[in-house]
C-alpha cells in the first residue's frame, strides 16, 4: 500500500497545465481532484458500507480502505474545521488520543478543493462533486444559487461569519433543490442506514449544515428517536458534551446501520481570531485529543463492534498578521476600476472589472500588489482545473468576475472594516491550507 509520505509528495508535486507560469510551483500546492482528493471521501464512505454513490466522483483507491470495510455497520465521521495536515501531525506529536487511532488504523493527506474554504468544501464533502459542479465558492454563491444568476452582492449587507448568509436565505424560503443530487444521504437512506448529525455551530450561522443535511435525523436528548426534520442537528458547545452525545447515539443505534456525522467548527473561529499558531487554537486541539481518549476508553465492546471512525478536515489555515493585511480602503484607484465589490475569499478574490479598465487594473496590481497577490484570468484557471476537472463553469465565472487575485505568503485583502483583528485565514493555495488529513480506524481493533 502506498505510504502517507508518498501521497504527500504526489500532492505537492501535482501541476495544472496552463498555470505553471502564473502560479509558481515552489509557492503553491494545486488542488488534485484525482485519486487523493477530499471530493472522493463521500463515495468512499458509501463504499465502506457496501454502497455506491451515483453521480459522485469515484472513491479513493480501494487499497487505502477496502480492508477496513468487512463487517462495518457504523461509521463515525468526524469533521473538524480548519485543521490542515501539517497541524494534524503536530497534534500527533503531543497528544495521545489521535495517536492511538493512527497506530490502530491509518492516516494520510488529501487535497482540499479550491478555494480552501468551508463554503466550497462542505458541499463537496456531501455531494462528492467539485466546486465546478456544485457551484459554491464564496459568500456570493448563496444569492447566486437562489436567483440563478448574479444579483446584489451580499458582502457588507451580512456581517461575518459569512455562513450566516445561509440563515438569511432559509428565512426567505429558499428552494429545496438548492443543492441538488447527488448527496451522500441518498444511498444511505435507501439502504436503511440511519443518519444522525451533531454540529458545534451555535446560531446564528447554522444555515450551511442545515442545507447539507436535509433529511437526516435530529437526535433528541431524552432518548426518543428523532423525526425527519429540516433542522437536522443538535448544537453542542464543548468537546465533552460532543463525545457524550456521540456515545449515547452509538449505544442507541448499536443494532442498526448508522452514519453519525460530527462537525466541530470552533477551531475555525479560534484560528481566525488568534491564528493557527495561537495558544487558544492549539489548546482547543489538545482538548479535543484528550476528550477523544476518554471517549474511546468509555466505549463498551458492543458499541465498538463494526464501528469505523473517520476523521478529516475541510481545509487548513495560515497565520495572517493583521498589520500585514491589505485594506481595500487604501486602494481607492483599484476600487474605481471595479463595477461591483470584490467577491470570494480574502485570499482568493474575484474582481468584476469595468470593461475599459482591465489593462489599467493589471498594471496597478503588478506595481502596487504584485509581491502579495498574483493576478489570473478566471476563465484560464477554470479551464486549467483549479476549481474542478470539469473545466468551464459559467456560475463560478459570474460570481467571481473576469480576474482572480490569489494570495502569496500571508497576504489577505480586507474588503471592509473588521469587527476584530483576524490572525488566521484560508482560501488560498499554500500547503498549510490545501493539504488535509484523513484518518480511518476500526474501533473494534486494538486501540
Amino acid at each position: 500500500m502506498i505510504t502517507a509520505a508518498q501521497i504527500e509528495r504526489a500532492l505537492r508535486s501535482h501541476r495544472l497545465p496552463g498555470l505553471e507560469e502564473g502560479l509558481p510551483s515552489e509557492e503553491f500546492v494545486f488542488p488534485n481532484y484525482g485519486d487523493y482528493s477530499l471530493v472522493r471521501v463521500p463515495a468512499t464512505l458509501a463504499g465502506l458500507l457496501g454502497l455506491e454513490m451515483e453521480g459522485a466522483m469515484p472513491p479513493l483507491p480501494p487499497s487505502l480502505w477496502a480492508d477496513l470495510a468487512p463487517g462495518v455497520r457504523h461509521i463515525l465521521f468526524i469533521l473538524v474545521d480548519a485543521v490542515g495536515y501539517t497541524c494534524f501531525r503536530l497534534i500527533l506529536e503531543t497528544g495521545s488520543g489521535l495517536r492511538r487511532l493512527t497506530q490502530a488504523g491509518r492516516v494520510f493527506p488529501l487535497s482540499a478543493v479550491f478555494p480552501t474554504s468551508t463554503v466550497a468544501s462542505l458541499p463537496s464533502l456531501w455531494t462528492g462533486t467539485p466546486p465546478t459542479v456544485h457551484g459554491f465558492v464564496g459568500p456570493e454563491s448563496w444569492e447566486h444559487a437562489v436567483n440563478k444568476g448574479p444579483s446584489l452582492p451580499l458582502r457588507g449587507l451580512i456581517p461575518p461569519p459569512y455562513l450566516r448568509v445561509a440563515d438569511l436565505l432559509i428565512k426567505r424560503r429558499l428552494p429545496g433543490n438548492l443543492l441538488s443530487p447527488p448527496n451522500l444521504a441518498l444511498p444511505l437512506t435507501k439502504a436503511g442506514v440511519q443518519i444522525v448529525a451533531f454540529f458545534y455551530l451555535p446560531p446564528p450561522g447554522n444555515g450551511l449544515p442545515r442545507l447539507l443535511l436535509r433529511g437526516t435525523k435530529r437526535f433528541s436528548p431524552n432518548g426518543v428517536r428523532g423525526v425527519e426534520s429540516f433542522i437536522a442537528f443538535r448544537d453542542f458547545y464543548d468537546f465533552r458534551e460532543m463525545w457524550a452525545n456521540v456515545r449515547e447515539v452509538l449505544l442507541q443505534y448499536r443494532q442498526e446501520p448508522l452514519f453519525l456525522v460530527v462537525y466541530w467548527s470552533g477551531t475555525d473561529l479560534l484560528g481566525h481570531l488568534y491564528g493557527p499558531e495561537g495558544g487558544p487554537f492549539r489548546r482547543a486541539l489538545r482538548c479535543m485529543d484528550q476528550t477523544l481518549e476518554s471517549f474511546l476508553d468509555s466505549l463498551p465492546p458492543a458499541v465498538r463492534e463494526g464501528t469505523l471512525l473517520v476523521f478529516t478536515s475541510d481545509h487548513g489555515m495560515v497565520q495572517t498578521p493583521p498589520d500585514r493585511a491589505i485594506r481595500l480602503s487604501g486602494h481607492r484607484a483599484l476600487r474605481r476600476m471595479l463595477r461591483r465589490p470584490p467577491a470570494g475569499e480574502p485570499r482568493m478574490i474575484g474582481l468584476h472589472v469595468r470593461p475599459d479598465r482591465t489593462d489599467a487594473l493589471r498594471a496597478y496590481v503588478a506595481e502596487r500588489l504584485g509581491d502579495r497577490f498574483l493576478l489570473l484570468e478566471t476563465e484560464r484557471v477554470l479551464a486549467a482545473g483549479l476549481f474542478g476537472p470539469d473545466g468551464a463553469s459559467a456560475p463560478i465565472q459570474e460570481q467571481l468576475g473576469g480576474l482572480l487575485l490569489v494570495a502569496r505568503g500571508d497576504a489577505r485583502l480586507i474588503f471592509e472594516k473588521e469587527a476584530a483583528p483576524l490572525y488566521g485565514q484560508h482560501g488560498g493555495l499554500s500547503p498549510e491550507e490545501m493539504l488535509v488529513p484523513l484518518l480511518m480506524a476500526r474501533l473494534d481493533g486494538e486501540i
